[in-house]
């Protein structure tokens, strides 16, 4: 069998017997530090280098209890003493930089709405992940996280709906607790700047709304901001109801438009 060499072991492991098996002189001649087997350096230099990780974190296969098809090519630890410090990584490639143009510049895909919130490559991706702080939070709405939140809100203010509908002496007092939910989140998790939602508010507390979002503007000298009242798609008969309410009132010094590309969101301006 001409450029391969029959090895009972595996490298970098304690001597323990496997079955015997064939590997390539080029990647025999990588395990000098283990093998004293001299192999043609015309060879070696061919052979890819390996990247700096390498032997730094465990095999995800091996993690989950299934079987690493690349075995001991794989460039991930299968045992615990197979463990390198990163400073201490053998077969490390030329010195690379350490970042590139569009790196941390865009939002993980994997973490983007409708994503699975687990992204393979973990601290390696070159996108932004929920670890990188100040980055993520400003990209926040644009989350499945935040979609998951806004989801598990939209159904808290459903429910109750259902039950303020039911009649009864509470209704009211639910009006108002629905209301304050939706201001609430609003101020927790907002869409973005000077961005407010009023899906699932009642008139009465839309007005009242309304009224303080325009006090708070002039106090902080916001000339623009963006009222969501969505199309009427989950109202009933598909009628805007609370869009065609707002519209229909005179509110001194600002006008309310619907946005050109989006007439579920209304554009407040202060006159």
């Amino acid at each position: 069998m001409s450029g391969f060499i029959q090895m009972a072991f595996y490298p970098g492991f304690d001597v323990s017997p496997v079955p015997q098996m064939y590997f390539p002189a080029s990647y025999l001649g990588q395990c000098t530090e283990f093998f004293d087997i001299p192999v043609d350096d015309k060879e070696n230099q061919n052979v890819p280098p390996m990247h700096k990780n390498f032997k730094t974190e465990m095999c995800r296969h091996v993690i989950a209890r299934r079987i690493c098809r690349k075995g001991v090519m794989c460039s991930f630890a299968h045992f615990p003493e197979e463990l390198q410090a990163p400073e201490k990584a053998f077969w490390p490639r030329k010195p690379q930089p350490e970042t590139t143009a569009n790196q941390k510049t865009k939002l993980c895909v994997n973490y983007y709405k409708g994503g699975s919130g687990y992204c393979p490559y973990e601290h390696r991706c070159q996108f932004i992940h929920p670890a990188d702080g100040k980055l993520y939070q400003e990209r926040f709405a644009d989350t499945v996280e935040f979609q998951r939140i806004k989801e598990a809100h939209q159904k808290e203010i459903q429910a109750l709906h259902i039950h303020r509908l039911q009649g009864g002496p509470k209704a009211l007092q639910i009006e108002v607790q629905i209301n304050l939910k939706i201001r609430e989140f609003n101020k927790s998790h907002p869409s973005g700047p000077n961005y407010y939602d009023l899906h699932g508010m009642t008139r009465m507390g839309a007005d009242v709304y309304i009224a303080d979002i325009l006090k708070s503007m002039v106090r902080k000298n916001v000339k623009e901001s963006r009222i969501e009242v969505g199309r009427g798609n989950h109202s009933s008969n598909n009628f805007p109801a609370l869009k065609i309410s707002l519209l229909a009132n005179n509110y001194d010094g600002c006008s309310l438009v619907p946005l050109p590309n989006n007439d579920g969101v209304l554009v407040r301006t202060v006159l």
